[in-house]
């Protein structure tokens, strides 16, 4: 029997009893005392359950996506970096008639290893969509174990330094794309970055369903970037949204990060959520665009102006607010008809996943309102329009009168 020790638990004293050999010292003589050695950590931070499997191969993707223009020619950058080939979508498995189709796939440009940070170095990668997307990739090598992966996860998604980097690899892009685009955007602030760690391999294979059993609480903590254990309701929160293909994969969104273990490597996932967060900020540039339009042009109306120039104020008005409708809605259209999933469930429901995560729809909802006000105002100004049309006819008509009056009275007889 193992001795007690004052204030120490029965659990840790049986984890004492296997530190020190598995046996009991014997009964008549007191056992030589010991220190505990890991088990301060290991109770006060990871479980032993967390140690029972090491990452055998993984990787750390961090996304950084930029408004770069409002379009993009992709043949023409296909010319200008004639040696880069588009990127394939690796599939989750051959299915028959089943396929994830982009509109216009994207160009892949690989730009070779970079450094992050102080300490740290990754492959980098820019993917550039039609719809005037950059998004800049970092591909990191993931630690060997569980609790150096939940420390690196959590120091890279704070680290501002990341979002400087990818801004200036933009910089560095931009005077070479710039004759493909349309519309070009010298310095956008909007930014949307996504974290995702791919774990390929563990020293054993494990199902999803173990998987969540024995490091459940850590994946939580992982996807929020948090080093100190989080509650209960938190870790279901983060937990909440995964799904799985086979027994032994395994894909959770939430908003900001993704975990994905896939002993078949598929990119497919990776490309959903990153086309995503693409569409995301593509409708957070529209919102913000019709915010600063139809303000300024609440604005215009504002100002009184005279009869005759009322009308000219109005006509340049409503063309402007024409042609801001039609820039959104031809944007809406390319958005929707850019990806294209036909015949694979898996991959389906992985973008419904992070589509409910990101509030997709609820983003599509608040510029498609905007886009009714702007209809509302644009059909305002038509009104005001005809109604001025209508009374410079009047006034030309009795102007008209009163000259034929005029030369009516006092003209020759």
């Amino acid at each position: 029997m193992v001795p007690y020790r004052y204030g120490e638990t029965s659990s840790l004293r049986l984890c004492r009893q296997e530190l020190e050999g598995g046996r009991s010292p014997p009964r008549n003589r007191p056992a030589a005392p010991k220190p505990l050695r890991r088990s301060a950590f290991l109770w006060a931070n990871l479980s032993l359950a967390k140690l029972m499997d090491t990452l055998r191969s993984g990787r750390l993707l961090i996304f950084h996506l930029l408004e770069l223009a409002e379009e993009i020619d992709l043949g023409r950058v296909r010319a200008i970096w004639a040696d880069s080939a588009v990127g394939q979508i690796v599939p989750r498995r051959p299915q028959p008639g089943a396929a994830i189709q982009f509109r216009y796939p994207p160009v892949v440009l690989p730009l070779g290893a970079r450094p992050l940070t102080s300490r740290l170095a990754g492959s980098v990668r820019a993917k550039i969509f039609d719809f005037g997307i950059v998004s800049i990739s970092w591909d990191l090598a993931a630690p060997d174990t569980w609790d150096e992966l939940l420390l690196l996860s959590a120091e890279l998604q704070e680290d501002p330094a990341l979002e400087a980097a990818s801004r200036r690899i933009l910089d560095e892009l931009r005077p070479r794309v710039a004759p493909a685009c349309k519309g070009l955007i010298p310095d956008s602030r909007l930014i949307e970055d996504y974290f995702v760690v791919y774990v390929e391999e563990l020293d054993e294979p494990v199902t999803a369903e173990a998987l969540l059993g024995r490091h459940g609480p850590l994946l939580a903590q992982i996807l929020r970037g948090e080093r100190r254990e989080l509650s209960p309701d938190e870790c279901r929160d983060a937990l909440r949204l995964r799904h799985s293909y086979l027994v032994d994969d395994l894909v959770i969104v939430t908003w900001n990060a993704a975990f994905i273990y896939d002993p078949e490597r598929s990119s497919e996932p990776v490309d959903i959520l990153e086309f995503a967060n693409a569409e995301l900020l593509d409708l957070r540039y529209y919102d913000a665009l019709l915010d600063r339009e139809l303000v300024g042009i609440y604005d215009e109306l504002q100002v009184p102006h005279g009869l005759f120039t009322r009308r000219g104020k109005y006509l340049r008005t409503s063309e402007r607010l024409m042609g801001l409708m039609v820039e959104v809605y031809d944007l809406r259209e390319k958005i929707d008809n850019a990806l294209k999933i036909i015949g694979d469930m898996y991959s389906a429901r992985i973008y419904r996943l992070i589509a409910d995560r990101l509030r997709l729809n609820e983003w599509e909802d608040t510029v498609d309102a905007k886009l009714k006000i702007a209809q509302q105002v644009y059909q305002v100004l038509l009104e005001e329009l005809g109604q001025a049309r209508f009374m410079a006819l009047e006034i030309i008509i009795v102007l008209l009168i009163l000259l034929e009056t005029g030369f009516f009275i006092f003209g020759p007889h």
